[in-house]
């Protein structure tokens, strides 16, 4: 069924809010854990993450070694490389990012590409090819606010988050780090102001860059 373009919405990052020994939620099994309360699901780029386990039902807690587990900073998961011991309880501290909605928003869209090698070699029939780097880039359209949210960033040269829903009402279908390469601001006479802002994708310390939530 087609959806309607009215009922999309893009989302940004405000300040980070740091949190302390935060609960988890396993995702049904000993070994993947998300960060229970949904605001607090999207962590700062670079703030260190500490990761605490217990195996006796809370009573004492272990900070987990690093190496041992991985970080998705934007879902607010730990996967561990081993399964814990238990039942398992896991804490986190950090800092997460409070999210909003651009409310002058008119249009978006994100395109995800990856570069596809060829490494054919005689004798080969058809050819063959690896997939090496990939990308996200994208545009966004608003009516123009007063807000300096994306002007900043592009000056101060400092990554954003932003969060896409092609329904305001379901999941983001993407959640990405950005880098605003342009700003562009455009008025007549007989018309409203409006503003695009194009970006690229950005990595953050663990090398991610998207999550399709």
């Amino acid at each position: 069924m087609a959806t309607a373009g009215r009922k999309a919405q893009v989302k940004v990052a405000g300040s980070p809010v740091a949190f302390t020994n935060e609960p988890t939620t396993s995702l049904g099994n000993s070994m993947d854990f998300q960060v229970t309360a949904a605001t607090k699901r999207v962590w700062d780029r670079t703030a260190a993450i500490v990761v605490g386990t217990s195996g006796d039902g809370g009573t004492t807690y272990t900070t987990a070694a690093a190496g041992t587990y991985t970080v998705n900073r934007l879902t607010g998961t730990i996967s561990f490389l081993l399964p814990q011991l238990g039942p398992p309880l896991v804490r986190v501290s950090g800092s997460y990012l409070p999210l909003s909605v651009v409310g002058e928003a008119s249009e978006y869209s994100y395109s995800l590409t990856a570069k596809n090698a060829e490494f054919s070699r005689l004798g080969d029939i058809y050819t063959s090819r690896a997939q090496t780097l990939k990308d996200v880039t994208g545009s966004l359209s608003r009516w123009y606010a007063a807000d300096p949210y994306f002007t900043n960033a592009l000056t101060a040269e400092t990554p954003v988050i932003l969060e896409f829903y092609a329904n305001s009402g379901t999941a983001p279908d993407l959640r990405c780090w950005a880098l605003v390469g342009k700003e562009e601001i455009k008025a007549a006479m007989d018309g409203l102001v409006e503003t695009t802002v194009s970006w690229e994708g950005f990595s953050d310390t663990e090398g991610r860059m998207i999550s399709l939530v």
